[in-house]
Order: structure tokens, then sequence, then C-alpha cells
């Protein structure tokens, strides 16, 4: 006889419960998820679900397994963490499946956690590509040659005015 295989930390979390109404298969893995949950933070999701009312089961292609549980479990309880490896994949997935929500727990992991320590340029690359601008002011903020240098880069002029404005007004009143 043969043992059944261990669950994955992406199949676990995503296991069928009470709360559970649909299924999202990825990689030929079932992600057991709620769809009014869901509908509420993504109109993706919302246009999809309602568009098959009778269904349960909806294929996810392109996307990994690791990348989409990550993605979709900052609404649980026990949210799995990106990875250094992975976080811009989810963020990238955050806004294929318009999740702004989850783009936004991501952002803060960026911020808070020292895993993610990109160094100065990589962070601002990655703040601005994924409309971070929370961590985008921090990172800026935080190193007074380099907030000269950024203000006076032909970065800073791309950024939305109203996003530039609060920049400078944080910047300011950190080294007044």
């Amino acid at each position: 006889m043969s043992a059944t295989p261990k669950m994955s930390i992406y199949e676990s979390t995503f296991a069928q419960s009470d709360k559970t109404d649909a299924i999202l298969v990825v990689e030929g893995k079932k992600l057991h998820v709620n769809k009014s949950l869901l509908s509420c933070h993504s109109t993706y999701f919302k246009t999809m679900f309602n568009s098959a009312p009778g269904s349960s089961e909806f294929q996810i292609d392109n996307v990994s397994l690791e990348e989409f549980a990550t993605l979709l479990s900052q609404f649980q309880l026990n949210p799995i963490k990106p990875t250094r490896r992975n976080v811009e994949n989810v963020l990238k997935l955050a806004d294929r499946f318009a999740l702004p929500a989850a783009k936004r727990y991501v952002e803060l992991y960026l911020m808070t956690s020292y895993e993610f320590n990109f160094g100065f340029d990589e962070t601002i690359r990655i703040a601005k590509e994924h409309e971070l601008y929370c961590l985008l002011e921090r990172t800026i903020c935080w190193e007074p040659p380099k907030f000269i240098e950024f203000i006076y880069s032909g970065h800073f002029k791309t950024l939305p005015d109203k996003v530039q404005a609060k920049i400078l007004h944080s910047c300011l009143d950190r080294y007044k």
C-alpha cells in the first residue's frame, strides 16, 4: 500500500472547508476558495464567477502554483509570505487578477522585512514599476543623499504629481 503524498503548504492553505464554494485549478492542483471573498476583492474574479454561475471549478492558466497561492493567501488568517525570489511575480499577479488589497499587503512586507533588502536602486525600480508609492516614499526619505539625487533624476519627474508632492512633503517633514 502506498502512502498518501503530503500536501504542500500551498494546497493545505486552500484545503476544502465549509467556507469554500469554488475550486481554482492551478498546475493540476485544486485550491478551494470562497467566491464571495474573492469577488469582493477582485473585479477579475467577480466577472469570472458571474460568467459561469453554475460552475464551481475554474482553470487558472499561465501562473505558478506557489506564486498564485501566495497572492490569494494574503486574505487569509495565516498568509504565505512572499519571498525575495517570487515577490515581483506576486505583484504582477496582483495586477493581472485585479487584487489591489493583496498588492498593498505585499508592499507592507517589502517595507518591513529585512529579507527584502534589495538596495536603493532596485527598491526604487520595484516601487515605480508596480506603483508602490508608500514603499517609494519610505525608501527615498530614508537616505538624504539619495533623496536629493532622486529628486534631480529623471525618474522623479515621471511620477504622478500627487505622488511627487507626497514624497516631497514627507521627506521635508523628516529633515526639518
